[in-house]
């Protein structure tokens, strides 16, 4: 007999149901905070990005940038995520920084050792000044102007969307 209960009891967990209703209601989501929304049966965009409103059994209210409230049914939302900062922005800034300077400052000293190859091995006949003094100050602009762009590049990734429903 309580076999029969404990297998009753392990079908009714499983069976959408109030549970997940329930569930929905009490999603730990502070108001205004930026989610994404994954929706089914939607043409492109398949999401919904915006400002949490609030939810309820039957569905996720979402404010988008125009302060116009989005109502998406539960049966068309696929996953509910949440805008969470994983690195500060001065982090992110100089993590991309790096990563500009590293690619940048490669492509510099390639075209800065050719500038020297090519003076060196007299292949500048009529040159009136030597290509490298030329090319050493750009390649220097380069690298500066790659550190920046990098970092610029880098403060999107500051963020990422941490998925709160389904669990």
């Amino acid at each position: 007999m309580w076999r029969l209960s404990v297998l009753i009891a392990a079908l009714a967990l499983t069976l959408p149901g109030s549970a997940t209703a329930q569930r929905r209601d009490s999603l730990s989501i502070p108001l205004q905070r930026r989610v994404r929304v994954l929706v089914t049966g939607r043409r492109p965009p398949d999401e919904i990005i915006g400002r949490f409103a609030g939810s309820d059994s039957a569905s996720v209210y979402v404010l988008d940038r125009s302060s116009d409230t989005l109502v998406v049914p539960w049966t068309m939302v696929r996953e509910l995520d949440v805008d969470t900062r994983r690195l500060s922005r001065t982090q992110a800034f100089w993590r991309g920084a790096r990563v500009g300077a590293v690619v940048s400052g490669a492509i510099s000293a390639a075209g800065i050792a050719y500038a020297i190859y090519y003076d060196t091995h007299d292949k500048c006949y009529d040159c009136f000044i030597p290509v490298s003094v030329l090319v050493v100050p750009a390649g220097v602009a380069f690298t500066i102007t790659g550190t920046i762009v990098g970092g610029l590049i880098g403060l999107p990734l500051a963020f990422r969307w941490e998925p709160v429903w389904p669990d």
